[in-house]
């Protein structure tokens, strides 16, 4: 029996609310690490904050305004959904379009750092993110329509349909584009350094960060939306609702991995622990700086046996050897140079 559309809100509220506790969580601990991190080093990165800042709002509100609008038609008795057009309505869609717009920036930000912040390779993106500002506002000047949806009801429900579906297929095409190059870098450079190792890194762990830092989940769901949209399913709303809080758990996580100094490109170790063993790329001791090589912007977490000695060249600087100890510092650290052109 197909769903109709309060009990598809109904749905929708059951997934947001599962969603929003664990966003609660992951927004406390990124909260927790940028605070950590600006006692320890005296300032954060303003963009990372902005974005935590923004999601936290916006995350927050548009679920808690998801649930009270599942469960005011029950009290009310009236078991029907708020019309497109009511102000409440138009709140609720434009605190999910301006998340997707900071979310989308965020993926545009991400993928200019992991490609050495070469931002010729952002030219296509930045387009598309201002287009999808465009439609943003265009949509909600179609919804508020009300005047349109009294007079002829079905034309007015293809066109917020229609401009819909170019919103979420522009954000899809941005985020696919992005995605696939971030997870391209990133998995390129970890095949290449593998070879450095002597003991390989776990494929699944290897995986799973590939998948968190590329937000290649949260493309997913917004190709199943736009599927369910273009099919005129109603299950759509439940996507598109649990969008909002999933924006924040997986940007929140990449949040967390770029300022421990976990993520791909990314080397600040400050502030919220170590990420592991960072290895930086020799400089020379002549100070001619550092010594040209295939990739000059990574980092790549070692385990403690990937500690190698290996000869001190002439002209290079020595390879040192930290205390390795789980009481000091819990896995080994190789420092073969300086981190100050990898830091965000």
């Amino acid at each position: 029996m197909p769903l109709n559309s309060y009990e598809s809100t109904l749905l929708a509220a059951l997934f947001t609310s599962i969603l929003f506790g664990f966003y609660i969580s992951t927004a406390l601990r990124c909260s927790l690490i940028l605070w950590n991190r600006f006692k320890a080093k005296g300032g954060v990165h303003p963009y990372l904050l902005a974005t935590h800042v923004a999601l936290v709002i916006l995350v927050t509100t548009r679920c808690i305004a998801v649930l009270v609008r599942a469960m005011l038609p029950s009290i009310n008795k009236t078991y029907t959904i708020r019309a497109m057009w009511s102000w409440d309505t138009l709140f609720v869609d434009s605190l999910w379009m301006i998340a997707l717009l900071i979310s989308d920036a965020f993926v545009c930000f991400r993928a200019y750092v992991v490609w050495s912040r070469n931002i010729y390779i952002q030219i296509f993106p930045i387009f598309l993110l201002i287009a999808n500002a465009v439609f943003m506002v265009y949509r909600l000047y179609v919804e508020a329509d009300s005047e349109l949806a009294e007079i002829d009801g079905n034309k007015y429900l293809r066109r917020v349909e229609n401009i819909t579906i170019i919103f979420m297929i522009a954000t899809f095409i941005l985020n696919v584009f992005n995605t696939s190059i971030i997870a391209y870098r990133i998995w390129s450079v970890r095949r290449r350094t593998a070879l450095s190792r002597a003991v390989p890194q776990d494929a699944l762990s290897n995986l799973v960060s590939l998948l968190v830092e590329s937000a290649a989940i949260y493309t997913t769901v917004l190709v199943v939306d736009i599927i369910l949209l273009g099919l005129g399913k109603i299950l759509f709303l439940v996507f598109t609702d649990i969008q909002t809080p999933l924006i924040g758990i997986v940007f929140s996580s990449i949040i967390v991995s770029v300022t421990q100094g976990s993520a791909f490109g990314d080397t600040s170790g400050g502030g919220g622990g170590t990420s592991g063993d960072h290895v930086t790329w020799p400089r020379s001791s002549q100070g001619r700086g550092p010594i040209p090589t295939e990739i000059n912007m990574h980092t790549i977490v070692t385990t403690q046996k990937d500690a190698i000695q290996s000869p001190v060249s002439p002209g290079l600087g020595k390879t040192n050897f930290v205390d390795s100890s789980p009481e000091r510092y819990g896995q080994g650290y190789i420092d073969l140079g300086s981190k100050a052109d990898l830091d965000v």
